[in-house]
């Protein structure tokens, strides 16, 4: 894969507020750091620290207005997504796992056709997990009388 960062202007921490109402902002960013090999992912947030500066953020590091010399270059992330192996998923809860089954049983009912083909590998990953704990299929046709 490779990855084109093209913005090496500072980034523009200033001006949250009217950056953000103007649609200028992104909600995500790749970001490389002087001192680090590869690009990071990092969110866009406000800043505690600084009054309508913008702050970018990940679980191991924050970069502030008074970081940006250490900014190399930086690029917006409109979206992200998943071209070859395993679609990603939102998790869903033990009972939406157990609605989208039985909509798939019933031939896709009320599903769109992409749902359809990402439930099927969903399902596939997780009756492992839930087959000890619930008979899903164990079920259809029986009624209890």
């Amino acid at each position: 894969m490779k990855i084109v960062l093209t913005h090496t202007e500072g980034f523009p921490f200033e001006c949250y507020e009217g950056n953000l109402a103007n649609g200028e902002y992104a909600g995500a960013y790749l970001v490389k750091f002087r001192d680090t090999a590869f690009p990071e992912l990092m969110f866009l947030r406000e800043s505690d620290e600084f009054e309508d500066c913008a702050t970018l953020e990940n679980d191991s590091s924050i970069a502030e207005i008074n970081d940006a010399g250490a900014i190399e270059a930086w690029e917006p992330v409109d979206a992200c997504e998943i071209v070859s192996g395993e679609q990603y998923m939102p998790a869903l809860t033990r009972p939406e796992l157990l609605l989208l089954k039985t909509c798939l049983k019933r031939g896709g009912f009320n599903l769109p056709l992409e749902w359809r083909r990402m439930a099927k590998q969903l399902f596939a990953r997780f009756d492992r997990d839930l087959q000890g704990e619930i008979q899903l299929g164990g079920t259809d046709g029986q009624k209890s009388n």
